[in-house]
Protein backbone atom coordinates (compact mmCIF):
# COMPACT_ATOMS: atom_id res chain seq x y z
CA UNK A 1 0.00 0.00 0.00
CA UNK A 2 1.08 3.07 -0.79
CA UNK A 3 0.51 6.82 1.24
CA UNK A 4 -0.37 9.39 -1.25
CA UNK A 5 2.49 12.38 -1.93
CA UNK A 6 0.74 15.69 -2.16
CA UNK A 7 2.05 17.19 -5.18
CA UNK A 8 0.65 21.13 -5.96
CA UNK A 9 1.26 22.42 -9.30
CA UNK A 10 2.77 25.89 -9.86
CA UNK A 11 -0.23 28.38 -10.79
CA UNK A 12 -0.66 29.29 -14.24
CA UNK A 13 -2.73 31.58 -15.85
CA UNK A 14 -5.92 31.28 -18.05
CA UNK A 15 -4.73 30.85 -21.53
CA UNK A 16 -1.62 29.91 -21.48
CA UNK A 17 -0.03 26.56 -22.80
CA UNK A 18 0.60 24.09 -20.31
CA UNK A 19 4.10 22.28 -21.55
CA UNK A 20 4.53 18.29 -21.58
CA UNK A 21 5.16 17.73 -17.95
CA UNK A 22 7.64 14.49 -17.28
CA UNK A 23 7.41 12.08 -14.12
CA UNK A 24 9.51 9.50 -12.82
CA UNK A 25 8.07 7.56 -9.74
CA UNK A 26 9.30 4.69 -7.73
CA UNK A 27 7.47 1.57 -6.08
CA UNK A 28 4.84 0.98 -8.65
CA UNK A 29 5.44 -0.79 -12.44
CA UNK A 30 3.64 1.18 -15.31
CA UNK A 31 4.32 -1.29 -17.67
CA UNK A 32 0.58 -2.03 -18.94
CA UNK A 33 -0.96 0.57 -16.38
CA UNK A 34 -3.25 3.34 -16.82
CA UNK A 35 -2.91 6.56 -15.58
CA UNK A 36 -5.34 8.85 -14.48
CA UNK A 37 -4.87 12.66 -13.24
CA UNK A 38 -7.88 14.93 -13.16
CA UNK A 39 -8.65 18.25 -12.65
CA UNK A 40 -12.01 18.96 -10.61
CA UNK A 41 -12.95 22.23 -9.09
CA UNK A 42 -14.41 21.01 -5.98
CA UNK A 43 -18.18 22.51 -5.75
CA UNK A 44 -18.66 20.86 -9.60
CA UNK A 45 -19.47 16.77 -9.87
CA UNK A 46 -17.74 15.75 -12.91
CA UNK A 47 -13.55 16.80 -13.83
CA UNK A 48 -12.91 19.84 -15.51
CA UNK A 49 -10.08 18.40 -17.41
CA UNK A 50 -8.91 14.73 -18.27
CA UNK A 51 -5.11 14.05 -18.11
CA UNK A 52 -5.75 9.88 -18.98
CA UNK A 53 -3.47 7.39 -20.49
CA UNK A 54 -7.13 5.41 -21.91
CA UNK A 55 -5.89 5.74 -25.64
CA UNK A 56 -9.79 7.31 -26.77
CA UNK A 57 -8.46 10.28 -24.07
CA UNK A 58 -4.63 10.19 -24.42
CA UNK A 59 -3.43 13.14 -22.77
CA UNK A 60 -1.06 11.21 -20.60
CA UNK A 61 1.59 8.68 -21.90
CA UNK A 62 3.48 6.32 -19.98
CA UNK A 63 6.76 6.44 -21.51
CA UNK A 64 8.43 3.76 -19.72
CA UNK A 65 8.03 1.01 -16.58
CA UNK A 66 8.42 4.36 -14.37
CA UNK A 67 8.19 7.36 -16.47
CA UNK A 68 5.21 9.23 -17.52
CA UNK A 69 4.36 12.60 -19.42
CA UNK A 70 1.39 14.75 -18.57
CA UNK A 71 0.45 16.29 -22.30
CA UNK A 72 0.50 19.88 -23.33
CA UNK A 73 -2.84 21.71 -23.39
CA UNK A 74 -4.19 25.08 -23.64
CA UNK A 75 -5.51 26.26 -20.34
CA UNK A 76 -9.11 27.15 -21.00
CA UNK A 77 -10.02 26.16 -17.74
CA UNK A 78 -11.88 28.95 -15.43
CA UNK A 79 -9.72 30.89 -13.13
CA UNK A 80 -9.92 29.18 -9.48
CA UNK A 81 -8.34 26.38 -7.86
CA UNK A 82 -8.68 22.44 -8.82
CA UNK A 83 -7.98 19.44 -6.58
CA UNK A 84 -6.45 16.60 -8.27
CA UNK A 85 -5.22 13.40 -7.57
CA UNK A 86 -2.87 11.01 -9.59
CA UNK A 87 -4.16 7.06 -9.97
CA UNK A 88 -2.57 4.29 -11.21
CA UNK A 89 -4.27 1.43 -12.22
CA UNK A 90 -2.02 -1.47 -12.81
CA UNK A 91 -1.33 -4.14 -15.39
CA UNK A 92 -3.07 -6.53 -13.03
CA UNK A 93 -6.00 -4.64 -11.87
CA UNK A 94 -4.78 -3.26 -8.79
CA UNK A 95 -5.84 0.91 -8.56
CA UNK A 96 -3.16 3.12 -6.25
CA UNK A 97 -3.50 6.74 -5.46
CA UNK A 98 -0.02 7.85 -6.04
CA UNK A 99 -0.77 11.78 -4.93
CA UNK A 100 -3.69 14.40 -4.84
CA UNK A 101 -2.94 17.91 -4.70
CA UNK A 102 -4.16 21.27 -6.26
CA UNK A 103 -4.28 23.26 -9.26
CA UNK A 104 -4.59 27.07 -9.69
CA UNK A 105 -5.60 29.09 -12.39
CA UNK A 106 -5.02 32.35 -12.75
CA UNK A 107 -7.05 35.11 -14.58
CA UNK A 108 -4.86 37.54 -16.75
CA UNK A 109 -4.94 41.06 -16.77
CA UNK A 110 -3.96 41.29 -20.14
CA UNK A 111 -5.92 39.69 -22.76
Amino acid sequence: MITPATFDFPPIYQGDTFEDLQFTISGVDLTGARIKCYLQQPNLPEPSYKFDSDPEIDTLSVDSATEFTLKQFNIALQPGKYKHDLVIITADEIELTYWTGSFTVLSKTSR
